[in-house]
């Protein structure tokens, strides 16, 4: 396990950035697939009752630790959740592992395959079915992944298609009462602002045992540094908005990232009234990165 403390981590991280699909590894898929959103997410395991009815469990819940439990797996081990993924998508374990409680059988929410597939799709070009984007990886001193983010820029065209894409849903707009698709909305948000180009978060995670400590602000911020860098590489005159979806419920990455770098609600989704849809121009981000640059802790 690393170190966390910020001295090390203040003057040592990696970076990694990757552009093919064939270069993501079987550690960042794994890392995806059983630490990033298996606690505040609970994107652990899924459970299905004798009635069929599904649930779903993360690192928090008492179900999900007495099941690692049962199958020998000591939670006190900070990696007991990737153990744990790792013994239910073995098809030849040592020995069979238990899946069911009290009539409820489990299965990993995350399949290697579906964590692969999310995360090549990332980097796919836009004319093979994908997102054009890139990764980036963040690296601690002993290599472990702190976390991760992935984005892409794309023209105005492009974006079309790939905001309904990535943030499909119907939403209410700031202040309105009647609902609307992302679909709809899209080109209504393209068009009202004579916007060329567009740079769309698509995600972004941190590690739990790295959260609280500044890891999630500086990635954030090297996101949008390659997301203008981008911008400028394709047309130096381009004129871009940043499109991205958080919670407002969660503080840190709200107010702490998104507000603080300029990007605003323009619709918050029906299903998650706390689920928002933010944008921003370069003109705010540029302003805001420049007037109050990252700084470590």
């Amino acid at each position: 396990m690393a170190s966390t403390t910020p001295e090390i981590l203040s003057t040592k991280l990696q970076l990694e950035t990757i552009k093919d699909p064939a270069k993501i590894s079987n550690e960042l898929i794994e890392a995806y697939a059983s630490v990033f959103w298996a606690d505040q997410w609970r994107e652990l395991l899924t459970g299905t009752n004798s009635k069929g009815e599904p649930s779903q469990y993360g690192t928090n819940d008492s179900m999900a630790q007495q099941l690692a439990q049962m199958n020998g797996i000591d939670t006190y081990d900070p990696n007991w959740p990737t153990k744990l993924w790792q013994l239910l998508i073995d098809t030849n374990p040592d020995r069979e592992p238990i899946v069911k409680i009290e009539g409820e059988t489990f299965e990993v929410y995350w399949t290697f395959e579906d964590a692969k597939k999310t995360l090549q799709e990332y980097v796919t070009p836009i004319s093979k079915g994908g997102y054009g984007g890139e990764i980036i990886i963040l690296r601690t001193p002993d290599e472990s992944i702190a976390g991760f983010t992935a984005y892409t820029v794309c023209t105005a065209e492009e974006a079309k298609e790939l905001i309904p894409k990535r943030f499909g849903g119907k939403v209410f707009l700031e202040g309105e009462k009647d609902a609307i698709y992302v679909k709809n909305l899209t080109p209504t948000i393209l068009e009202d602002t004579g916007i060329t180009q567009v740079g769309l978060f698509l995600d972004l995670a941190v590690a739990p045992e790295y959260q609280g400590i500044g890891i999630g602000g500086y990635i954030f911020d090297k996101r949008l540094e390659r997301i203008l860098a981008l911008s400028k590489s394709l047309d130096e005159k381009g004129n871009l908005i940043i499109v991205g979806r958080t919670l407002e419920t969660q503080k840190a990455q709200f107010e702490g990232n998104y507000k603080a770098r300029r990007l605003e609600p323009v619709a918050r989704y029906i299903d998650n009234p706390n689920e928002v849809l933010c944008v921003a121009s370069i003109e705010d981000v540029s302003k805001s990165l420049f007037d109050k640059p990252w700084r470590f802790f």
